[in-house]
């Protein structure tokens, strides 16, 4: 069973996949983004373009795109928009401050070109700050994954549906964002299986209760369980709500969760198979 689900598997790239760097001339350069700050929203701030940020301490690099460069610019020099989500490059920004990074224009492009663009350069090159595989802003995100069922062929208040692009697009940001909740969650999956012994004893976390029902979480690489005695421990170990889990119980879905490898700074991403256990 578990052989056929695993050829299906699709892994996190790891930050550093050992891909040539991206050598192409930049159309614009920004030695000291802090002291040419107005000089690059005044420059950029009407146009759509792919950019690259470069610590000039340790030469780590992040590649972005954006269709509205007035708000993603504003965004990056704001530090306490900086400070409401845990990314590698936002971290960065405010750890070694502006003025040691150098801002830069890969290519000028059309709103709709930019993320099409991002992923192309994804694809070829290393850098070293980003860490999704799909060109993708969490920006502006509202939904939650657990909600979009609800919103499935409902109408809006002007009488449409959501189309299934618009309904896969606020899937795709959703899951973005749960990802960054699990690689920031103080309570690590990884600990927890490591204390499964060798001969893949199941082991329960959590005070007991006979009367409540567990929720078994099943890592199909390893082929290791671990059983959670409460749903709201399960909830707030995996990053997703309770009602999500009964949905992914129920229809026996693998889910994906994310943790950081701090030893050769590698995304490990864990398809786990969940299930109630009594």
């Amino acid at each position: 069973m578990f052989s056929s689900i695993l050829s299906r598997l699709n892994f996190k790239r790891n930050l550093s996949r050992g891909l040539p760097k991206l050598n192409q001339i930049p159309i614009k350069i920004y030695n000291n983004a802090l002291e040419q700050r107005k000089q690059i929203i005044q420059e950029n701030g009407d146009k759509s373009f792919i950019y690259r940020w470069t610590n000039k301490i340790n030469g780590k690099t992040y590649l972005g795109s954006t269709s509205n460069g007035k708000k993603r610019l504003n965004f990056y020099f704001d530090k306490g928009s900086l400070l409401t989500k845990k990314i590698p490059i936002y971290m960065a920004l405010i750890k070694y401050g502006h003025d040691n990074f150098t801002f830069e224009i890969i290519k000028y492009c059309e709103p709709k070109e930019a993320v099409i663009l991002e992923q192309t350069y994804l694809d070829k090159y290393d850098f070293d700050y980003n860490i999704n595989v799909k060109a993708n802003s969490i920006l502006g995100y509202k939904h939650t994954a657990e909600t979009l069922e609800k919103m499935k062929g409902r109408q809006n208040f002007k009488g449409k549906t959501h189309s299934a692009e618009t309904i896969q697009g606020i899937i795709n940001r959703a899951n973005i964002k749960r990802q960054q909740k699990q690689l920031n969650n103080k309570i690590k999956l990884s600990k927890l299986f490591k204390k499964v012994s060798s001969d893949s004893k199941i082991i329960r976390f959590g005070s007991s209760n006979v009367l409540s029902i567990g929720i078994k979480i099943t890592d199909i690489l390893n082929n290791q369980s671990i059983i959670i005695n409460s749903l709201t421990y399960a909830s707030l170990l995996l990053c997703a709500s309770p009602n999500f889990l009964k949905k992914i119980i129920k229809s026996k879905t693998l889910f994906s969760y994310f943790e950081l490898n701090t030893l050769n700074n590698c995304l490990i991403e864990r398809k786990l198979l969940i299930s109630f256990e009594k």
